[in-house]
């Protein structure tokens, strides 16, 4: 069972990435609130989950409280899709047309 993990590393287009490995549950959550919290305001946000193996139900929740922070804060947001496990999980709860989806290329 893979870890999760959670960092950030700037990208070229002088954007923030949190990116998200490994597997994504409960016992992650904190961790992925810590990296979350330590993002500068006013940067471009770009959360990256191509690299996630699995996310439960408190995975989609960081995921969309992000997504509504970033809103708030008027911060420019985008999220990388996950394989195809995490990538159904949206399709199945809905969001996958509601949250600001990219592939890894960027479209």
């Amino acid at each position: 069972m893979p870890d999760f993990s959670a960092y950030l590393a700037d990208t070229p287009e002088g954007a923030c990435r949190l990116k998200l490995t490994g597997e994504f549950d409960i016992s992650g959550r904190e961790l992925a609130d810590e990296v979350l919290a330590s993002v500068g305001t006013g940067r471009k946000l770009v959360l990256d989950l191509s690299e996630l193996d699995f996310i439960d139900s408190m995975g989609i929740h960081f995921v969309v409280t992000a997504h509504q922070a970033a809103q708030a804060e008027g911060r420019e947001f985008t999220i990388v899709r996950g394989g195809p496990e995490v990538d159904r999980i949206f399709q199945l709860v809905g969001l996958t047309d509601v949250l600001p989806f990219v592939d890894e290329n960027g479209r």
